[in-house]
């Protein structure tokens, strides 16, 4: 019992939390700081998982659109890729690009300035995948600028299945989307591919709707 009792009166804690907490260590003595200690060690607790949350928001996760190039008469399924990581506020364009590709940032740029939303002041990173094969054009602008507001947080996809659609079309500065030969290829991809729907600009709806059993989705402006 007394060896009991000398357990219940005395304390020596020492708790060892991540690096940027630190390390305690206290000697309490007397029953009554039972409930002190055990609200520190709750405390504690509390604070490694708001370290864990806080690692785990750095964690780099990267919004997917689909897309589809081209390579002579051919379509192909492409991924438009975008992070958002912390760095200087520049946006890079990875994957065999042109340089009408390259462009495309300052045209998002403008456009999402026109359009009333945010550009990120974080650094872009925007991949064109599959790396391997080179791309040519003006017709990833609408994908890129759908990845970089989804990443961001600006837009959430309201239709069920949005990760079914995919997306092809330029961007103007003013949020217009423009057209661009060879649609016809890429949507026949789509199809190939069992993708539902296809995004593409107004002016390249007639050719795109020559494709029976795909969805396509015309629009004349990004907002809508």
């Amino acid at each position: 019992m007394a060896n009991n009792q000398a357990f219940l009166t005395w304390y020596h804690v020492k708790i060892i939390t991540p690096p940027m907490i630190g390390v305690y260590s206290f000697d309490f003595n007397g029953p009554f700081m039972q409930v002190f200690y055990f609200s520190f060690l709750i405390a504690e607790a509390t604070s490694l998982l708001f370290f864990l949350w806080w690692v785990a928001r750095r964690i780099v996760m990267a919004s997917v659109i689909r897309s589809l190039g081209i390579t002579g008469i051919s379509g192909y399924p492409l991924s438009v890729e975008v992070a958002i990581i912390a760095g200087l506020q520049t946006t890079t364009i990875v994957g065999l690009g042109d340089s009408a590709i390259k462009e495309a940032k300052d045209r998002m740029e403008a456009c999402t300035e026109e359009l009333g939303y945010a550009y990120p002041t974080k650094k872009v990173v925007v991949n064109l995948s599959p790396s391997d094969i080179k791309k040519r054009g003006a017709y990833l602008d609408l994908p890129m600028l759908i990845g970089m507001l989804v990443e961001s947080g600006q837009v959430k996809p309201r239709k069920k299945g949005w990760d079914e659609i995919a997306f092809v079309g330029g961007i103007s500065t003013t949020g217009s989307l423009v057209g661009f030969d060879g649609v016809l290829p890429m949507a026949i991809q789509a199809r190939k591919m069992g993708w539902k729907s296809l995004v593409v600009p107004l002016d390249c709806a007639d050719e795109a709707c020559l494709v029976t059993g795909l969805s396509i989705i015309a629009c004349s402006t990004v907002s809508q």
